[in-house]
Order: C-alpha cells, then structure tokens, then sequence
C-alpha cells in the first residue's frame, strides 16, 4: 500500500451524526489512536470510558457540560477559527460524560496508555497560543497555534494535541519538516466551499472541509489555504515508546533550511 492510500481521507458524517475519523485498526493502525466526530443535539449526551485508553474530547462549536470525576465544566465555543481551544483530558477507566445545551460538535481521541492522572481541562486560559512565523517571509507562513498539552506539560500522556488556524493564503508546518512520531490533521472551515492543500511526503492532497491527513514516520508534511479561506486544524501526535515527540526533535528538510535565515 502506497502512502498516498495510508495518508489521506474524506469520512462523512452518518445518521446517526457520527463520523469515523480513523482507528487503530486497518491502513491507519501506524498512526496508534482513534478519532471521532460527533454532531449533537441540544439534550443529547455522550459517553466515553476505556479500560485501557487515555481520552480527550474537544469542543469544535456550540455549548456543552463536561461532566468527570463528579465534576462538571460548561464550555461555549461559537467558532473554532476565532475562540480558543476547550478540551477535557482524562486517564483510563474514567468517565467522560457530554450534555449538548446547544447544538454542538465535538471530536474525541483515544490512545492506549496504562498511567493514571488526575483529569485535565483545558480552556483558552491555561492553554498556550502563539503566532508562528511572523515577520519572515512576507508573513507568507504566518499561522495561529494553540497548544494543550505535550511532553512538557503532561509527560503522563502518549498524546500531544493542538490547534492550528492557517490565514487564506498563507503555508503552515514550513519550512517542511519530519519526525520520528506519526501525527494526525482534521481539517475544517466555517465555509466548505473552502480548500487548501496538503503535502505528505512527495504525496499531496486537496483539504476539503472535514478531510484528514494521517502523517507516517518521517515524512514531511506542510499544507497551504487558498485565498480568501481560513483553515482550522486539530492535531494529534502520539509518542513512541521510550521516544516522546518534543519541539526539539523535528528535523527541517535541509534543501529549504536556508529560508530560516531570512527576513520579512
């Protein structure tokens, strides 16, 4: 199987307002996690509980109650290109139960892990945001970024998950760069008439509002919107045993490392 067939995807929502994003199971069991989508009307709850999976679940848009442990969180995202990011972590054998007060969506992602933590939630106050690439390159690659949770934070977890907003027309992930850990992109936009590209290795693809790309070891992977086209993108890597990802460790494709060295 070729890593175009391994790298890319275009699942639909079904009746029932689940979408199966990817598993462990099949051509994208490399990737070592599941995710899921799930549309909710208001009233409507959703479970989530392993024995053997860490899991977090984020807020893409509408309104809703976390309720772990006994204690309950409100989150309200009204756009994931303009608000910050709203997440709740937690360890295996620990019940995650979300309430829609609203029409909502959300996205869960599981992965096996054995460590026991105290849950975690995440919000737009205690997770980090920064502007990447500003004032190089014409602000070509300019790109919002927020970060959860990673090795540094949470060296509990077997997960590091993110955010990323690309501007209409500018690059993200440049220069290209790879690592050792697979990562996972779920795309989306407020307007699906939108599109971008997406590059894995010397494979590329059409993002689509909803599409994903499953990232293999050590193939690098920027993507581009078109103009006028804002893109959100939740990211996912999962680390390796005995081989957590940190920042340090991505190499650059060296054939494009001399752009660094430039100025807006």
């Amino acid at each position: 199987m070729n890593i175009r067939e391994k790298s890319f995807g275009y699942p639909q929502f079904n009746e029932k307002g689940e979408k199966d994003i990817l598993n462990r199971e099949g051509i994208y069991k490399d990737m070592m996690m599941d995710m899921k989508s799930f549309k909710m009307l208001p009233g409507t709850d959703r479970v989530f509980e392993s024995a053997g999976d860490e899991t977090a679940v984020v807020l893409l848009r509408g309104k809703v109650t976390f309720d772990v442990s006994g204690t309950k969180y409100t989150a309200r995202r009204d756009s994931f290109i303009r608000d910050g990011l709203w997440c709740l972590h937690a360890a295996r054998n620990t019940l995650i139960k979300v309430t829609a007060l609203e029409e909502s969506e959300i996205v869960s992602v599981s992965t096996e892990n054995d460590a026991e933590f105290a849950p975690v939630f995440y919000t737009p106050e205690n997770t980090r945001e920064n502007m990447a690439c500003e004032n190089i390159w014409n602000n070509s690659a300019v790109r919002k970024v927020r970060t959860a949770f990673e090795y540094t934070n949470a060296p509990y977890s077997n997960l590091v998950l993110g955010e990323t907003v690309m501007y209409p027309g500018c690059w993200s992930g440049f220069v290209p760069h790879y690592h050792v850990q697979p990562e996972v992109y779920y795309f989306r936009m407020e307007n699906p008439d939108g599109f971008g590209a997406s590059f894995v290795g010397e494979e590329v693809f059409k993002i689509k509002d909803g599409s994903f790309c499953a990232v293999g070891r050590n193939l690098v992977h920027p993507q581009v919107a078109a103009p006028g086209y804002p893109i959100y993108y939740l990211w996912l890597i999962r680390h390796l045993p005995g081989d957590p990802w940190v920042r340090e460790k991505c190499s650059n494709e060296r054939v494009h490392e001399w752009l660094l060295g430039q100025k807006a």
